[in-house]
């Protein structure tokens, strides 16, 4: 499910801005989250705070407000979220 989630956003992007672009590459990226959470997002995908029933920002405002954090570093998101965290193959800008 997430796989044709994934290559169907990769699609759009590589439409909108060429398919060699750099925005339209993937790039692998790290998420930071409680084991709470992993289901959910496996299965309903990595959702902004607020946009779905459920969905709640739970540790602060972030400093770039409220959203999604990715970073390239693993060591990162683990130590922000005190929680595990897990790959995500960015798809998105």
């Amino acid at each position: 499910m997430l796989e044709t989630k994934f290559e169907v956003k990769w699609e759009e992007l590589k439409a909108n801005y060429g398919g060699d672009s750099a925005l339209a590459k993937p790039r692998l990226a790290f998420h930071g989250t409680t084991a709470a959470n992993i289901e959910s997002i496996s299965t309903r995908g990595l959702l902004v705070p607020g946009s779905a029933a459920g969905v709640k920002h739970i540790t602060d405002n972030g400093y770039y407000g409220k959203g999604i954090y990715l970073s390239p570093s693993y060591v990162r998101t683990h130590h922000q979220s005190q929680g595990p965290a897990f790959p995500s193959l960015s798809a998105s800008c």
